[in-house]
């Protein structure tokens, strides 16, 4: 392979060796390669957590169909990446890629959504294909870290700029405004119709002699915390001296101690001075957005690296004894379901707020209940055998007197029997009604890999058409969650978009963390479904719930 610092794992032999013959093309430099294909004996985890001390090894880029502990590599990878980067591309994240993965390595591919999201946690950067990751590990490998947010763009063509600042946006490190004293000192490097603005536009005038001297502003400027240099082909210019220039410029201001990335738009001889640039470990591209990416991934890890790993605490005043006795009398009695107030009462178990309820077995104890819990209430079936309860007319809601409970109690009842003649009635549960709010979903399914996981997003449809939703693997703090909260499309409906008022964030976030403890510490539970979960300006409230159950071996 191409010398470098970069450790390439593959899990497709073939696969790496072509990437070998690649990296001379690309010019990324290896210092290792390793194939692990089925990983019968060491895996991911082993050669992340090796890498981790390895002195010839800057970056850690990984090709992976599937991991075999998700638990043990994500502790891993986010000790391994506040110490240097990792980077995954991930196959399988299709229905037919998974099957592939599975018949190739024999890899579980796992979901798609999880992968990201445990990805996410323990700082991996992913790749979307194999241009992508030999496009950040170089940047990666060859840059230092970006310590702030400000950068400039240096370009002789306008164009190009407006591409590379719409890029900026795009990966999330908007071009910001300068200071008029740095404006001052880029005028000197342009004719009077030049632009010193960011993007700071040479102009097509510009040759290797103004090049040098912006960028040596840029660099020794204590406002500029990254640089992305742009070159159009002109007639009077010549690329390879514009490529030394740029060389010479970070030579003569003591070396690159900021990012300095490149992109040149040309024909043949802007290739090979492109090739020259990177064999004299200068990050350079053919398309500005390429460009633009490096360097926000230097950033966004940058700024990962510096936030201290924080293990989540397990939060306060749970009945971890009460919860048991729920989980174990339901698999005791050979069911999959817990009954809805059983799991309403095992959210609350965990300090989760749920409306109040109580289970009548004839219709005076469901006047009597629904006295007690205050008009209006809604009234559920309670049966092993009905799970959709509406769906056979097992549910009434905004009952107001004991008239109505009473009619409830029988219509249910008669309506249940008729579409379900052998079902199970427990009886019928007598619930607070909910006053409306906003409708989000908290849900946890068990991954094969990660195991158990944690799900936010907004109810209706956003949940069931839009899928606006995120994971993360449990369990997670209350900054994780909210982050959670945060990173959905519909989350200006939660911070208060259009002069709404904004919606009580910290409740939900102490509900998401207390929910993803329950499922890590109760290996049973194998699917929660906290919807509707209504919020509002003060607190939150679960107006139903499911809980499907089971025993481990």
């Amino acid at each position: 392979p191409y010398e470098g610092e970069i450790a390439l794992i593959s899990q497709s032999g073939a696969l790496g060796v072509a990437l070998i013959g690649r990296t001379w093309i690309d010019k990324v430099g290896l210092s290792k390669f390793i194939s692990i294909g089925n990983m019968a004996d060491l895996n991911f985890s082993d050669f992340v957590e090796y890498f981790k001390d390895d002195e010839e090894t800057k970056v850690i880029a990984l090709y992976i169909e599937g991991v075999k502990d998700g638990r043990k590599f994500l502790e891993v990878s986010s000790k391994t990446s506040k110490v240097k980067p990792v980077i995954a591309l991930k196959a399988g994240l299709s229905k037919r890629g998974a099957s592939a993965a599975m018949s190739h390595t024999g890899s579980l591919a796992g979901s798609a959504e999880v992968y990201k999201a445990a990805f996410k946690q323990s700082g991996v950067i992913m790749a979307e294909d194999l241009t992508d990751l030999f496009v950040k590990a170089n940047a990666l490998a060859l840059c230092p870290r970006m310590v702030g947010d400000n950068w400039v763009i240096i370009t002789n063509g306008g164009g190009v700029g407006v591409l590379s600042t719409d890029a900026g946006e795009k990966y999330g490190i908007p071009l910001p405004d300068i200071p008029e004293e740095l404006k001052n000192e880029f005028k000197k490097c342009m004719p009077e119709f030049g632009s010193p603005k960011n993007p700071v536009d040479l102009t097509g005038m510009a040759t290797e002699k103004e090049y040098k001297e912006a960028l040596k502003i840029a660099l020794k400027s204590d406002f500029v915390h990254g640089i992305i240099v742009l070159y159009c082909h002109t007639a009077h210019t010549d690329p390879m001296e514009i490529a030394k220039a740029i060389k010479e410029a970070i030579d003569e201001t003591g070396g690159m101690k900021k990012p300095v990335i490149v992109s040149f738009i040309g024909g043949k001889e802007v290739y090979d001075a492109i090739d020259w640039l990177k064999e004299n470990k200068i990050p350079a591209y053919d398309a500005p957005e390429m460009a633009v990416k490096a360097l926000a991934t230097i950033r966004h890890y940058t700024k990962w690296a510096e936030r201290p790993l924080v293990k989540p605490k397990p939060p306060e005043n749970i009945d971890r004894k009460r919860a048991r006795e729920i989980i174990e009398k339901a698999l005791s009695e050979g069911r999959e379901w817990l009954f809805e107030n059983e799991a309403k009462e095992l959210l609350a178990t965990y300090g989760v707020r749920v409306t109040k309820m109580k289970v009548a077995k004839n219709e005076e104890e469901a006047v009597q209940y629904a006295k007690e819990i205050g008009f209006p209430v809604v009234m559920k079936i309670v049966s092993p055998d009905v799970i959709h309860k509406s769906d056979v007319g097992g549910v009434k809601v905004d009952l107001n007197s004991e008239e109505e409970v009473r009619k409830a109690y029988k219509e249910i009842i008669e309506n249940v029997k008729k579409h379900v003649p052998n079902a199970r009635i427990e009886g019928i549960s007598v619930q607070e009604m909910a006053p409306w709010g906003t409708e989000v979903i908290i849900g946890s399914t068990r991954d094969p890999q990660f195991g158990p996981t944690v799900m936010f997003g907004l109810g209706g449809i956003f949940v069931e058409i839009l899928k606006d939703v995120t994971f993360r693997v449990a369990p997670i703090g209350d900054d994780q969650a909210k982050e959670m909260i945060e990173e959905i499309k519909g989350y200006p409906i939660i911070a208060g978009a259009r002069g709404r008022r904004a919606l009580d964030k910290d409740a939900l976030a102490d509900a998401i963390a207390r929910i993803s403890w329950l499922v890590y510490e109760n290996p049973e539970i194998v699917e929660l479904d906290a919807n509707p979960v209504f919020l509002y300006e003060r607190g939150l409230m679960v107006a139903d719930a499911r809980v499907r159950l089971k025993r481990q071996e």
